[in-house]
């Protein structure tokens, strides 16, 4: 693959990397060569093979390449950009290539079979880029980074519960961001529904009617410039102690007082809804647990609290139409995304973190809600 960036070229491969002001002699060429770095490219095709051949409940989860993607995002965006709105159409050759290798198409830089974990990446001192969504990385200025853990694939398989809509320029109705996929239905039909968690099992004990998922409200806003999500999820109000304006994070606590969680700012510096707020809305986008060694389950926390919300129950029976061989996850806590409402009545991102799961019954008034949000 080749880059072309500050009147330079650049070639990498799965390999190595070399640029053109790289001397690169070989004193045999019979012999090749690996370079400094070969031990840790062994190590990364030595992990890339096991990677690639990870299957969970017959789906295929391309980590290798959801890896490589995150890699070359974390490199390009930490780079100086001459115009701002070049962003995607400078990554546009590569986003095609790793677009090809994940087997996902691309919404604003993002996977669409990977939306919750690529709308949540972090950055620090991230500055806002006009003409793009605050949901993307390309909405924002600064080093960017995405967590893609060991739990990655059982999360796109077990904790999202999202139906995501998209409403594009010139478009008056929203539309399906991914089309129905045999791939992305990872779980059993007693725990999914076309690749997305039942959220009814997810939200059961809070007393929430979540059968609502599809396109309720219009938007009435100005002219789109780009596609804003339509989606319903739950929404929770926590406030924040305990900041940190450094890191530019704070620590979230509930009704009463206790800690519930923690978030990290974007666009810290260049707004005033940080000094105007002590109190903020965050909405759930997926959910975040761990297993044990060799896909055992890691033992869950029982506290006595009013619910524990096990996926899967290492202690008792299985849900009916698990797999008893297959890696159990665990719902620990909840990745959510801080937001602001701007005046056309569309949502912007401030934020990303997480709420522990026995916290979100202490969300503030009017308490967790299943809401139907408009994010651009």
């Amino acid at each position: 693959m080749l880059y072309f960036v500050d009147n330079k070229v650049f070639f990498k491969c799965h390999r190595s990397e070399f640029g053109e002001t790289v001397d690169a002699k070989f004193e045999n060429p019979d012999v090749k060569y690996l370079g400094p770095r070969s031990l840790h490219e062994a190590k990364v095709a030595l992990d890339s093979g096991s990677q690639r051949n990870m299957t969970h409940d017959g789906g295929t989860v391309e980590l290798f390449y959801y890896r490589q993607y995150v890699g070359n995002l974390s490199k390009y965006t930490s780079r100086a950009l001459g115009d701002q709105g070049d962003i995607l159409r400078a990554m546009a050759g590569i986003m095609r290539r790793d677009s090809e290798l994940m087997g996902s198409s691309m919404l604003e830089g993002l996977p669409v079979r990977a939306l919750e974990p690529f709308m949540l990446f972090s950055g620090r001192n991230l500055r806002r880029r006009r003409g793009f969504p605050s949901y993307s990385w390309a909405g924002w200025i600064g080093g960017i980074k995405v967590s893609i853990d060991p739990m990655f694939g059982l999360t796109l398989c077990d904790l999202v519960w999202i139906f995501w809509y998209k409403l594009t320029p010139g478009s008056p109705t929203a539309e399906r961001v991914w089309e129905e996929d045999p791939d992305l239905a990872f779980c059993s039909d007693m725990m999914c529904e076309n690749g997305r968690g039942i959220s009814s099992f997810l939200f059961s004990r809070l007393g929430l009617s979540t059968s609502r998922k599809e396109p309720a409200i219009s938007y009435l806003g100005p002219p789109l410039r780009y596609p804003i999500l339509q989606f319903w999820t739950v929404s929770v109000f926590f406030e924040a102690s305990n900041f940190d304006v450094f890191d530019q994070s704070t620590n979230l606590t509930g009704s009463d007082g206790t800690l519930c969680g923690d978030v990290k700012f974007d666009g810290f510096e260049e707004t005033t809804f940080f000094d105007e707020n002590t109190q903020f809305e965050l909405l759930l986008i997926s959910g975040g647990g761990s297993t044990g060694p060799e896909g055992e389950p890691s033992t869950p926390t029982s506290d006595g609290g009013q619910f524990e919300w096990l996926l899967f129950s290492g202690d008792g029976p299985l849900l009916p139409g698990t797999n008893p061989t297959e890696p159990k996850s665990y719902l620990e806590y909840f990745n959510a995304m801080v937001i602001e409402w701007m005046e056309s009545g569309v949502a912007e991102r401030r934020g990303s973190g997480r709420v522990e799961k026995d916290a979100i019954m202490k969300s503030l008034a009017p308490g967790p809600v299943w809401k139907e949000i408009l994010l651009g």
